[in-house]
């Protein structure tokens, strides 16, 4: 069995110490922090990011603080017009997704990480590593060096210093981040992602996420689109903002009465970069640190989750030397798909391009009144698509039983 070295502690990082840990290897994993925590506010849990937990046997705790999503509702402000309407249940019966606070994903996580007795040093950022003899050696910023081990699973993040290391572009910034936070659910939208839009530069959302595991009150995702560079106005102009949030979308009056000070929410900053190629000799990159982009398909941690699932597939059928190339053929079709997507979608929710608004506005819902086209909206936000006209069983995704496997999606073909 491989020597595995893990660098971050994030959703990707976690699942993968556990998938390999049951094979046998002997992994030790590496969190920069003193103390590793969830980074962000709530998420929703696709169909294939669900599989991956079923497969952890960690989806029915998940599922217990969640909220379960059956619809994804958006509309226009300013005239009313319903922009999409899709449910799950376009995707197979009893399909939906969970809407969950990172916090509860990650607590089930790290709890059977320390169940297994897994390996973690805190306070070690790694920065580098150095590729002697067919081992890696790694390197923190402290100047400390690690190894040598088999493989190096890079999970540390859009921010990973491994990546650029080894010569990955920066990721190139949207214009649009958002301000977040995650109040009381005093809503009364219980089952629904729902979003507001005025034109493309006006972007409020609301998903349901359950409970935290410290905390039982049930809670809700709140977002506001935001420049980046207009956060210092936002802060200044914070009690005008909250007026026009509830002026805008009047349900979300209790919601707002709960943000007493700017530091009440966080300013999300997002990036668009995929890795050509996912993996070096003895590295492979899962999660942000090989392919970021805006949430705006909410695919992050999903990706994440499937991420670890196929690697630990791949490693299976392969030596920690031939990996890389296994994994990222398994992964590339879906990855493809989804940072082309979100890349080409996004602008249509988060930009000053009034054309892109007005011809959202003009075809999305008309589209979504036709079967097929219906059919595809819901498979593309469900998380399933695996190319343009392909797409695969949400269980096929977060599986690779054999080396004919890798070469999806054409052996799960919807």
């Amino acid at each position: 069995m491989a020597k595995i070295a893990i660098a971050g502690c994030g959703i990707g990082g976690l699942a993968a110490a556990i998938f390999l840990h049951q094979q046998g290897h002997e992994i030790c994993l590496f969190e920069r922090f003193e103390k590793p925590s969830p980074l962000g506010s709530g998420l929703l849990l696709q169909p294939t990011g669900q599989a991956v937990l079923a497969r952890l046997g960690l989806l029915d705790v998940v599922k217990s603080h969640g909220a379960r999503i059956d619809r994804l509702y958006g509309s226009e402000v300013t005239n009313g017009a319903t922009i999409f309407d899709l449910g799950y249940d376009q995707l197979g019966p009893d399909r939906f997704g969970i809407g969950v606070h990172r916090a509860s994903l990650f607590h089930a996580l790290w709890q059977k990480t320390g169940e297994l007795g897994i390996e973690v040093k805190v306070n070690t950022h790694v920065v580098s590593r150095v590729w002697e003899g067919g081992k890696s050696l790694l390197m923190t910023e402290a100047g400390t060096q690690f190894g040598p081990f088999d493989l190096v699973v890079d999970a540390s993040g859009s921010h990973s210093d491994l990546a650029l290391n080894l010569g990955a572009p920066t990721p190139k910034p949207f214009q649009y981040g958002a301000v977040w936070a995650s109040p009381i659910n005093a809503s009364g939208i219980s089952d629904t992602l729902t979003q507001r839009y005025v034109s493309a530069h006006t972007m409020i959302g609301l998903l349901p996420i359950g409970t935290m595991p410290s905390d039982p009150h049930p809670r809700i995702a709140f977002f506001w689109s935001l420049k980046p560079e207009a956060y210092p106005i936002w802060v200044d102009e914070f009690e005008g903002w909250k007026q026009r949030v509830v002026a805008l979308w009047p349900q979300t009056e209790a919601i707002v009465a709960q943000f007493s000070k700017p530091s009440d929410l966080t300013l999300a900053r997002y990036g668009q970069r995929t890795l050509k190629r996912p993996f070096a000799p003895g590295v492979v990159h899962i999660g942000d640190a090989a392919h970021q982009t805006s949430p705006q398909l909410g695919q992050g941690a999903n990706s994440a989750l499937l991420d670890a699932a196929i690697l630990a597939d791949s490693l299976t059928l392969t030596g920690p030397e031939d990996v890389g190339p296994q994994y990222a053929n398994a992964r590339r079709g879906p990855i493809r798909f989804y940072q082309a997507a979100s890349w080409l979608l996004t602008p249509f929710f988060q930009s000053d391009v009034n054309f892109l608004a007005a011809l959202r506005d003009a075809l999305f819902q008309p589209l979504a009144s036709i079967p097929y086209f219906r059919t595809e909206m819901a498979k593309t936000f469900g998380g399933v698509k695996t190319g343009l006209l392909t797409s695969a069983a949400p269980e096929n995704l977060a599986h690779v039983k054999s080396k004919d496997q890798i070469k999806l999606p054409s052996s799960s073909h919807r």
